[in-house]
């Protein structure tokens, strides 16, 4: 039997317990989770909390966008939401340690000045 984990997984909403994304929570397969709503999920909640699961929240047009670009080969793309929070500033948690205390910050985002001209 082969074993899979340290899974980064990528979904709109794990809030089912006992259901897909859940199933390898419980199973702790998955280490990193990027999501747009983390909903109601019990065992989500707790490995976050505990610093088991690393987590990347991203509103859900740009993880669609993401997605979307990744499957088209688009390395890269450009949106203004999160300028000016955490996210773009630096310093969302990502993991924290089983004290409670942040393990993984989010890093600084690159945010250039464009100037256009009409």
């Amino acid at each position: 039997m082969v074993s899979v984990a340290s899974l980064s997984a990528y979904d709109k909403l794990p809030n089912v317990d006992n259901f897909g994304l859940g199933l390898l929570l419980q199973t702790k397969q998955i280490k990193r989770m990027v999501s747009s709503y983390v909903g109601e999920n019990a065992e989500f909640e707790r490995q976050y909390l505990s610093g088991e699961l690393e987590v990347e929240l991203t509103p859900q047009g740009t993880l669609a966008e993401r997605i979307r670009a990744g499957g088209a080969g688009i390395p890269a793309f450009y949106t203004s939401t999160g300028y000016g929070t955490l996210v773009q500033e630096g310093g969302a948690p990502i993991k924290y340690n089983s004290d409670g205390t942040i393990a993984i910050a989010s890093q600084p985002r690159e945010s250039p000045t464009v100037y256009y001209s009409s």
